[in-house]
C-alpha cells in the first residue's frame, strides 16, 4: 500500500476514533457536551450534499479528461505540472484541518488531552470528509481526472525515490531504461515539491492529499486501477 495512502487512512481512522470517544464521553458528560456533540454530528450529516457534488464532479472529469496509463510508464511533463498544482490547491484547504488533527493527536499521545480535544478532534475529522470535494475542485481547476492524478502522483514519487537511491543501485537499471531516466529527470526538476510530500510521520505534509485521493479512488473502480 502506498505510504501516502497509509497516512490518509490513518487520518480517517482517527475520525472514527473520535466518534467512539464522543459516544463514551456522552455517557458522563452532561447536556452541554451532548449539544456540542450533536453539532458535530449535524455538521457531518450536512456534508452529504457536498459529497454528492464531489461525485458528480469526479464523474464529469473522467468523461472530459479521459486517461489511460502510458504503456511505457513515461510520465507526461504536463501531467506532472497539473498534479503539483492540484496538490497545492487542495492542500491549501486541507492543511489547516490536518494540522488541527495532528495537534490534538499529539496531546493525546503525550497524555495531555483535554475534554474539549475530543470534540475539537471530531470537528476537524468531520471536516476531513470535505477533502474529497476540495480535491475534486482542485482537479476541476487544472483539468485532470482522479485517475490521472493518482497515477501521476504515484509515478512521480516512485521516480523521486529512484533518483534518491544510491547510484550503485540504480546505475545499470537507469542506463538501460530510457523511460526510467526520463522519469527521474522529471522528478528532479520538481524535487522541492516532491520532497515536501515525503512524510516521516511527523508534521502533516501535502502527501496527505495524494493519500486521500488514493483512498477515495478505492470506491471508484475506474480510478483505483491507476494506483501504481
Amino acid at each position: 500500500m502506498p505510504a501516502a495512502m497509509k497516512l490518509a487512512i490513518g487520518c480517517i481512522v482517527v475520525f472514527f476514533g473520535f466518534a467512539a470517544l464522543i459516544a463514551v464521553v456522552l455517557g458522563v458528560g452532561g447536556l452541554w457536551l451532548k449539544d456540542q456533540a450533536d453539532a458535530v454530528v449535524a455538521g457531518v450529516e450536512a456534508r452529504t450534499e457536498a459529497q454528492q457534488e464531489a461525485s458528480r464532479m469526479l464523474e464529469r472529469l473522467e468523461e472530459e479528461h479521459p486517461f489511460r496509463v502510458p504503456a511505457d510508464g513515461r510520465i507526461d511533463p504536463a501531467s506532472a505540472e497539473r498534479f503539483l498544482e492540484a496538490t497545492r490547491l487542495a492542500w491549501r484547504e486541507i492543511e489547516p484541518v490536518a494540522a488541527r488533527m495532528h495537534e490534538v493527536s499529539e496531546r493525546n499521545r503525550a497524555g495531555e488531552a483535554r475534554l474539549g480535544d475530543v470534540l475539537e478532534g471530531a470537528r476537524a475529522s468531520g471536516l476531513l470528509i470535505d477533502s474529497r470535494l476540495h480535491i475534486a475542485r482542485a482537479l476541476e481547476e487544472v483539468g485532470m481526472s482522479l485517475g490521472e492524478y493518482v497515477w501521476t502522483g504515484g509515478a512521480l514519487q516512485n521516480a523521486r525515490r529512484d533518483a534518491n537511491a544510491p547510484a550503485a543501485y540504480r546505475g545499470s537499471r537507469e542506463a538501460g531504461d530510457p523511460v526510467m531516466r526520463a522519469n527521474i529527470e522529471l522528478a528532479r526538476r520538481h524535487a522541492p515539491q516532491l520532497d515536501a510530500m515525503e512524510s516521516d510521520g511527523g508534521e502533516p505534509s501535502p502527501a496527505i492529499v495524494l493519500g486521500l485521493a488514493q483512498a477515495w479512488s478505492l470506491g471508484r473502480p475506474s480510478a483505483s486501477e491507476f494506483i501504481p
